[in-house]
């Protein structure tokens, strides 16, 4: 039945402070009154006491934080939650994107700091100096690749996704905020921001994608000694040719991973697998191209192989000498334009000052 939406209150007791309080639960336009004995409607006896705002203030507070970032939780706890993903490893992309952009930053400098044009690197070098600008921004791409690195090898989640969103914010920070204002210039007015900020959202995808995938439980092992092609053994070779980095790499698998092994039998471990791994690349080299046995080399791979690599030998030991040697021949002789020379005793006024010029 139709319910009246109207209330009637009478007036409070002096005695008890109670009000009584009708709801009329009849149909009709007009509820019958209050002391009706045959009224259908229900009598209550309430006590109306006023409450401050402030009081339930931190609990409204709490539930609406708790309502709106339900999801949000959701979301994470499903991100953290290694049962139900299938784990991949993209780190040899990750680390072949900041790779990149270390030399990026390295050849393309003039293009991040404030004069324009000024030679790169290389007129850095020649000058004999150094800006700070240009080592903080190396030394910091160097710093990323291993925090990227640790988190990698102890497979810490939680720390990868914070380190994205760190990386999130302050690569647009940089990009869009602090290099107009430093430079005074907009982003896309030279190359290399904008390749390095195209080669980092790359790396970004590919860490979005391990974190929503996370990290295997076999992780150690070079990405490049996968397979035993001629390209992987390019690759592995050239990777052992970087000076430093493969003690870099060796130190921080030590560090960062559960083992019992002193760090001097890591190395040795670490040195047998790389000969073993070029043995085997060398017996897949012989399958795909056999050979006779038994049969001698020829003159031809001799003198193409042997001989070629004895001239580079060759070249760079005595090359350095040939240089300096030859100098006069290949270079310029800085001569002094301007020669100042002061006398003086003790720290009184010189008593002799002579300047000649060109």
């Amino acid at each position: 039945r139709k319910v009246q939406e109207t209330f009637e209150v009478r007036k409070k007791d002096d005695l008890t402070g109670l009000s009584m309080v009708r709801i009329n639960e009849t149909a009709g336009p007009m509820p019958p009154p209050l002391d009706d004995p045959n009224s259908d409607s229900t009598q209550l006896c309430v006590s109306i006491q006023p409450e401050p705002v402030k009081k339930y203030f931190p609990q409204i507070v709490k539930e609406a934080v708790l309502q709106y970032t339900s999801a949000l939780k959701a979301f994470f706890s499903q991100l953290l939650d290694r049962q139900s993903r299938k784990t991949a490893d993209v780190y040899g992309y990750m680390f072949l994107c900041d790779f990149v952009n270390f030399f990026v930053i390295l050849f393309g400098f003039s293009a991040f700091g404030t004069q324009e044009g000024d030679g790169g690197v290389l007129s850095y070098f020649e000058e004999n100096r150094v800006p700070v600008t240009f080592l903080l921004m190396l030394i910091i791409q160097f710093f990323l690749i291993v925090v990227d690195r640790a988190l990698y090898l102890r497979k810490n989640i939680v720390g990868k996704i914070l380190f994205q969103f760190f990386l999130i914010i302050g690569l647009h920070v940089w990009m869009f905020f602090v290099l107009p204002a430093t430079t005074e210039r907009s982003f896309n007015a030279t190359t290399p921001p904008i390749l390095y900020y195209m080669i980092k959202c790359f790396y970004l995808l590919f860490s979005a994608y391990q974190i929503r995938c996370g990290y295997p439980a076999r992780i150690l092992g070079n990405f490049l000694t996968k397979g035993f092609t001629m390209a992987n053994f390019s690759g592995f070779k050239l990777f052992m040719t970087v000076p430093f980095l493969f003690e870099l790499r060796t130190l921080m698998d030590w560090i960062w991973t559960d083992t019992s092994m002193t760090l001097f039998d890591w190395l040795k471990m670490e040195d047998i697998f790389t000969n073993v791994y070029q043995l085997k690349c060398m017996r897949q080299l012989e399958e795909d191209l056999p050979a006779p046995r038994g049969q001698k080399k020829g003159i031809m791979v001799k003198y193409l192989m042997g001989g070629g690599m004895m001239l580079g030998i060759i070249f760079l030991i005595w090359f350095p000498l040939a240089l300096f040697a030859f100098s006069n021949a290949v270079g310029e002789p800085n001569i002094p334009y301007d020669v100042s020379v002061t006398l003086r005793i003790g720290p009184y006024e010189p008593v002799y000052m002579m300047s000649a010029q060109e």
